[in-house]
């Protein structure tokens, strides 16, 4: 963000408002398969069930002042993580803001190929009210798995996973599952799937859907080849000492030539004012840049997608209560239940009851031996009164012990349940947790909720609470 000079040579263009103005001044320069475009994507528009604001939106793509705020992500099951929501409602806010800055644009959400190495989680995880885990998953390395290679359709056992879900969110959630039913037909591609239900989603914002590897990109696609494979050798060299470059930074993994091929096709073909991106497709960006100035295609800026994690309301009273931030919690369920055990003071133990007990018998005891012999007849009232005194002190502390049973009980349900909800397996929640289980808890409304509530200019991690 500070965009130093080791970065410059890998992200030439700020994430600001100025340098989207700059970028949109040399894209209207250039040309575009406009109208080859937008009728593929009408085409595509059709099948994913598109709203009328998506058509509006590709339309405006056959103009030669529209910009495209591209995002992307593989068609993850039900929607796919947070995460994923997240990249759609960033896209989305983003060209919003340029639309009023008096810059046209409009988001395209890019459905990434499988055979492109974009990190998934292996299953996605519903976590109820109470803390317990529900794990969606669908197929086994099937034609029907969305984790396969290729286009994925949706297996008949679909009935019996939208059952299943029925059973976990109850009545609460009719709207959302019957949304889920009417996008997860039997036989429906995985990524038609995940584009009807996000397109009713984001029905409101006209969000354009992409799946590059359809046949209406053919003639696309062979035109891109036939325009870089002259370069084929050069380009392959150039990413070749990037890649080396970005390994002597220290930048982490290098991209894979699939997705820097990807992000060449997209800014050949689409006018790309901006790419909002994970931290993990920062690399994809920095390794094409050679390539996009050999090709004369100007680069996008890169835009950091809003990473944020949602708290609803009784877990931040319950943070409030114990005293802990929400990041605490990516320390794991025991960690902080003993920070917490730590930060009381030192309460009443059964021992400490214990020495009362013998402090009255050693005391009347003593009181006895101390009696002259004409009051030994008191023996028999002290020995009574011990009797009656250790059983009180015992009565108090069975309760003292069922009560501080309960508490830590209590304490551990309640810390066990935010974890589970906050930062599930000691991870970000918009890394594990689907986007799905917030829709069954609040309705589709929550896609509008949120995205009032996030900040598309605050690059660092955001905090949504919601009722």
């Amino acid at each position: 963000m500070d965009h130093d000079s080791r970065v410059e040579s890998f992200f030439p263009c700020r994430p600001d408002l100025q340098s989207l103005r700059n970028h949109a001044g040399v894209l209207a320069a250039r040309s575009y398969p406009r109208g080859q475009l937008q009728a593929v994507l009408e085409v595509q528009a059709q099948r994913f069930h598109s709203g009328q604001s998506a058509y509006e939106n590709i339309g405006r793509v056959g103009r030669e002042d529209t910009l495209v705020v591209l995002t992307g992500d593989p068609a993850g099951l039900f929607g796919g993580p947070l995460s994923t929501l997240w990249k759609a409602l960033s896209a989305i806010k983003l060209s919003n803001f340029l639309n009023e800055q008096g810059l046209p644009a409009v988001p395209v959400f890019w459905m990434q190929s499988r055979a492109i190495d974009v990190p998934q989680p292996p299953s996605l995880l519903l976590v109820d009210r109470e803390g317990r885990r529900h794990m969606l998953r669908l197929g086994n390395r099937s034609s029907g798995d969305p984790d396969s290679t290729g286009v994925a359709s949706v297996p008949p056992e679909i009935e019996q996973v939208l059952a299943g879900l029925k059973e976990f969110v109850g009545d609460e959630a009719t709207e959302v599952l019957e949304l889920l039913r009417n996008a997860y037909t039997p036989g429906t591609a995985i990524s038609s799937a995940f584009a009807r239900f996000f397109s009713r989603l984001m029905e409101d914002w006209g969000l354009i859907f992409v799946n590059p590897d359809e046949p209406d990109f053919k003639e696309l696609w062979e035109s891109f080849h036939s325009r870089v494979e002259p370069e084929a050798e050069r380009i392959r060299e150039l990413v070749k000492a990037q890649q080396l470059r970005l390994a002597q930074a220290g930048s982490g993994s290098a991209a894979d030539l699939a997705s820097i091929t990807t992000l060449l096709f997209q800014q050949t073909i689409l006018p790309g004012v901006a790419s909002v991106a994970d931290p993990h497709e920062y690399s994809v960006v920095a390794c094409s840049l050679p390539a996009l100035q050999a090709l004369g295609i100007p680069p996008p800026v890169v835009w950091p997608r809003i990473s944020a994690t949602i708290i609803e309301t009784r877990i931040l009273k319950l943070l409030e209560r114990y005293e802990l931030r929400w990041d605490d919690l990516l320390a794991g369920c025991d960690a902080v239940i003993q920070a917490v055990a730590g930060r009381k003071p030192k309460a009443a133990t059964a021992q400490d009851f214990d020495t009362v007990t013998r402090e009255i018998s050693r005391r009347l005891e003593d009181l006895f031996a101390a009696l002259p012999p004409e009051h030994q007849s008191l023996k028999e009232v002290i020995e009574e009164s011990k009797s009656k005194m250790i059983y009180q002190v015992n009565k108090m502390r069975d309760k003292f012990l069922a009560g501080h049973d309960l508490r830590q009980r209590t304490i551990r349900r309640q810390i066990t349940r935010a974890c589970e909800s906050v930062a599930p397996d000691r991870e970000l929640q918009e890394r594990r947790i689907a986007s799905l289980q917030f829709l069954f808890r609040y309705s589709a409304g929550f896609v509008r909720t949120v995205y009032d509530k996030i900040d598309i200019g605050k690059f660092e991690h955001q905090v949504v609470v919601v009722d």
